[in-house]
């Protein structure tokens, strides 16, 4: 038609269903297209031909999959990842369908790519705010989750006959770094490429706890460290890292490489027990008992100071306002399950928050999970409560079954209600079990037992939380297109460290400096050889064996920031007679800067690259 004529009714109709069969012809394109491209790269990096090679250089994002990896769904995590390219300025809800019917996470509770393609499409920045906010509520459960876990393994290390500094670097280690573990072990099985957000956790906590909370801790509160222990753990902790950078340098981690990074781990116990032997034998003078006392490590040390201080008291507060002597079942029910703590009225505004936030997890805790806890009256015994937490932990393992492991055949009706039905008959038999089997204010005779159940309730709250916490982290990088190993570096790496940096600088403003800034070495190389080596097995036993792990330009830069840090950390130490002062401060910020704004500058102008050398 000519200009200014204008269009008939039936013209405008045709006009307009073409321009929907574009937009749909497009969305089409690129779904086919990012296809086309997952399906190139697994032909580029599919096992060679027998005397082949198996090096190769990929650039970009595409996806490193082994063939067959454990039934995991190579295409719809393609797309999923990919999913910003079928919403457009025209069409903001054009992926909402790809998302609802394609990308719901294999395991927890919500599909967070929804909130951002099909409720807020127009508005990313409440999209950011809100995920970012649920991150920070989902770290403070996780705290709350690790206080209760805590209790039930100093019972279980009395249980075992374990002397102190035994329990220091088995029990109590494995409770205070739970979070880090199972943030780890749920990001490596929550896909093939999970593993990338590991290993950014790993070397970006390493970096937050190793440098910057040392740094802090050396800014707030001057110490001193023994030499030889400090130089010892930084010795177990350099050749971690170097056995580590061989492992990925294939681009797979194997079942046995997991293995041997906890056989390494069983090896610095073993030498950290037997260090006086080793002193004697080197001709080192022995550690004065001040040493032992306050050099003792946060998550991996000795010493009796350490185990009091590790045995958080939060739990106690949590149920302090329990009378085990008043004969009211509903009463010690109503004591125990008041939302507040004892000792939020003495607590400071920010403290008084941070308590609100956690109650609803603490209520479902103090629900479901036994305590065991010598410090409280009758070891924090209650006929009622445990009773009511019988009937309620089967019906809970279910649903977490249900979230996080079973095959789809589960999930039929019939064994949804078979399941759950058993579920609260077996709650309903444990309860009757426990109220008519025990006396009210007398524990059972082997109480001790319930720290076992404990144990494994917090690990199963641990567990799902940390796979929330990946969810929530995987689908901020989708969104706004960020990397795995930048959001393990940064959101997930900070988000695990907050705790150290509270728990660290509270001991060193408490007079124990020396002790917290050994803690900030035995925290990193625990994540190092036991977390990571946890992760991995779990990665080949249920993702894919080997699993894939390839080498980046983004890690070799992480790997090379942390050895260098460690270094400088012993050679400035070292020049200053190992006094942790305001240089050695100072360097070590300055040093966790430099690495971020590295890191950051890397993600926003450069191209990452994987990197596996030619044979």
């Amino acid at each position: 038609r000519g200009v200014g004529q204008e269009l008939g009714e039936g013209e405008r109709e045709e006009l307009a269903k073409l321009r929907r069969m574009d937009s749909v012809l497009r969305k089409e394109m690129k779904v086919v297209d990012t296809l086309d491209r997952v399906m190139g790269a697994r032909g580029r990096l599919s096992p060679p031909a027998e005397g082949g090679s198996s090096s190769h250089l990929l650039q970009g994002g595409g996806a490193l999959l082994p063939e067959g990896a454990g039934g995991y769904d190579e295409e719809a995590e393609t797309v999923c990842r990919h999913v910003d390219e079928l919403s457009t300025d025209e069409d903001p809800y054009g992926a909402c369908e790809t998302v609802r019917s394609t990308c719901m996470p294999p395991r927890g509770l919500f599909n967070y790519l929804d909130l951002s393609y099909c409720l807020l499409p127009t508005a990313r920045w409440a999209t950011a705010l809100l995920l970012l906010c649920w991150i920070a509520v989902l770290f403070l459960w996780l705290t709350s989750m690790v206080d209760f876990l805590v209790p039930s393994l100093a019972v279980m290390a009395e249980a075992c006959g374990l002397k102190e500094s035994v329990a220091g670097v088995t029990f109590l280690a494995l409770g205070n770094g739970s979070s880090d573990i199972f943030s780890m072990t749920a990001a490596t099985m929550s896909s093939a490429r999970g593993m990338r957000l590991t290993m950014g956790e790993i070397f970006g906590n390493g970096m937050f706890v190793f440098v910057l909370i040392q740094g802090v801790v050396a800014l707030l509160a001057p110490f001193t460290v023994d030499a030889a222990e400090y130089c010892r753990d930084c010795a177990f902790y350099l050749t971690s890292i170097v056995l580590v950078t061989f492992i990925m340098w294939d681009g797979f981690f194997t079942l046995w490489e997991g293995a041997l990074l906890l056989g390494i781990y069983a090896a610095y116990i073993a030498v950290v027990l037997k260090f006086d032997d080793v002193r004697a034998a080197l001709g080192l003078a022995p550690a004065t008992e001040a040493d032992a006392g306050e050099g003792a490590k946060g998550r991996g040390g000795e010493g009796e100071e350490q185990v009091a201080l590790l045995s958080s008291d939060r739990y106690a507060i949590y149920a302090g306002r329990v009378d085990p002597s008043d004969p009211s079942a509903h009463a010690q029910m109503g004591q125990f399950l008041h939302p507040v703590p004892a000792d939020m009225e003495y607590l400071p505004a920010h403290d008084r928050i941070v308590e609100i936030v956690k109650m609803p997890a603490v209520l479902l805790l103090k629900l479901s999970v036994p305590v065991v806890d010598r410090g409280l009256p009758a070891s924090g015994w209650s006929r009622p409560i445990v009773a009511v937490q019988a009937a309620v932990a089967p019906p809970l393992v279910c649903a977490f079954l249900y979230l996080h492991t079973l095959p789809p055949w589960c999930y039929r009706p019939f064994a949804v209600l078979s399941v759950f039905g058993a579920a609260l008959a077996a709650g309903a038999a444990l309860a009757l079990g426990v109220w008519y089997g025990t006396e009210s204010g007398k524990p059972p005779g082997r109480h001790h037992v319930l720290a076992y159940v404990g144990f494994a309730m917090s690990v199963l709250w641990i567990y799902a939380t940390s796979e929330e916490i990946v969810n929530v982290i995987l689908a901020f990088g989708t969104v706004f297109d960020v990397g795995h190993t930048v959001l393990g570096i940064t959101i997930l790496a900070v988000g695990i460290g907050m705790q150290d940096l509270v728990t660290n600088v509270g001991v060193a403003r408490a007079g124990l400096a020396r002790m917290a800034a050994v803690a900030c070495v035995g925290a990193p190389l625990l994540n190092m050889l036991l977390g990571l080596g946890i992760a991995a097995i779990a990665g080949n036993l249920v993702v894919a064996a080997p699993y894939p792990m390839p080498m980046t330009r983004q890690l070799v830069m992480c790997i090379m920031f942390l050895s260098g840090s460690v270094v400088v950390a012993l050679l400035v130490l070292a020049a200053s007679d190992f006094r942790g002062g305001a240089v050695f401060g100072i360097t070590m910020v300055s040093l966790y800067v430099a690495f971020i704004g590295v890191c950051l500058v890397n993600q926003a102008f450069f191209q990452d690259t994987y990197l596996v050398p030619a044979e």
